[in-house]
């Protein structure tokens, strides 16, 4: 049984994707927070971008460690951790509204902002980085039952008679 890394190394490299998407996007948004708003909407944009950075961060991060320990539990955590994040927007939200912050301090708007902005940056970046990322023939599962090897070749008399 052969073991697989490829995945493995492409995965700290679309991570960073993610991050430098994210932080690309929530620079632009505090610049025009900072041109068309007051110092409330550019503390709410900056805000916004870093819970999408410390969010996103730690959903890769725990979806990454367990596809290595178990990698059947990937999908669940995965889907634990974004309902643990949304579920963390949503008391963010909560807290701050509760406390009187988007009466003075911050401006809800840009916070909603920085945070989908900052989103749809994660994504997109994670999406074009894992799509350009090359695949060698030989990782996908072999057709000989092997795991990770590479297929047993197929000759051109064998793919005619089939």
């Amino acid at each position: 049984m052969t073991t697989n890394t490829a995945p493995l190394e492409r995965t700290p490299r679309v991570l960073l994707a993610g991050v430098l998407g994210a932080l690309l996007t929530t620079v632009v948004t505090v610049a025009l927070a900072a041109l068309f708003a007051d110092a409330a909407a550019v503390r709410s944009a900056l805000l916004g971008g870093a819970m999408v950075l410390l969010f996103f961060a730690f959903g890769s991060v725990s979806v990454g460690i367990a596809a290595r320990i178990a990698p059947g539990t990937a999908m669940l955590v995965a889907l634990v951790t974004y309902t643990f994040q949304v579920v963390l927007v949503a008391l963010v939200f909560a807290g701050l509204t509760k406390a009187d912050a988007f009466e003075s301090d911050l401006s809800a708007g840009w916070l909603a902002a920085g945070l989908i902005a900052g989103t749809f940056a994660w994504m997109a970046a994670q999406i074009i980085t894992t799509l350009r990322t090359p695949i060698a023939p030989w990782e996908g599962p072999a057709s000989d039952g092997a795991e990770g090897g590479p297929a047993a070749p197929v000759s051109t008399e064998e793919a005619g008679a089939a």
